[in-house]
């Protein structure tokens, strides 16, 4: 972040390693897009590590179809996960919440989408509290990561990826 908005600064910037530049006076939506793009940027696989979805992939015998199918379930069955969390936040069920956080975690850390996972922990964690705040707090970047997560894996069932190539793309 700087004030000097200078295309020499700018360069300088670069020059020296970074990944953005903001220049003064900031907005919140300015810092939100600057991170964003930041992260993009880390990630671009949409938060999935495409080493674990390779092993899945070489697990099942490099099956597309196969692949396909889990792919399939893992949408749909996290879609009723969601809603489960939506259920159990309204009606305060931790129990409920504890298990569909605990499911879904589990099912994102088999398909590579680590960061969804880790999030559902956190989630399983505040529920075994009875901490709906933190749950509710928490629930829209768990939705934001499932999205994410469908919307990578979609384009893998749709060949717009390919899991087994080593550059992961076609």
């Amino acid at each position: 972040m700087t004030a000097n908005a200078q295309q020499e600064t700018q360069d300088a910037c670069a020059a020296a390693g970074t990944n953005g530049y903001v220049i003064k006076p900031i907005t919140p939506s300015i810092v939100t897009a600057s991170l964003k793009a930041s992260y993009e940027a880390l990630h671009p696989d949409g938060g999935l590590d495409l080493t674990i979805l390779r092993g899945l992939f070489e697990i099942i015998g490099g099956s597309k179809s196969d692949l396909n199918s889990l792919i399939n379930s893992f949408i749909y069955t996290g879609h009723e996960l969601l809603d489960q969390f939506e259920t159990g936040l309204s009606e305060r069920k931790s129990n409920a919440l504890k298990i569909a956080a605990h499911t879904l975690k589990s099912s994102a850390a088999d398909f590579g989408a680590m960061s969804l996972s880790q999030l559902c922990r956190e989630m399983e964690l505040a529920a075994s509290e009875s901490d709906f705040e933190r749950i509710a707090g928490s629930y829209p970047r768990v939705k934001q990561q499932f999205d994410e997560a469908s919307t990578k894996l979609m384009d893998i069932r749709a060949g717009i990826l390919e899991p087994g190539r080593p550059d992961a793309t076609v």
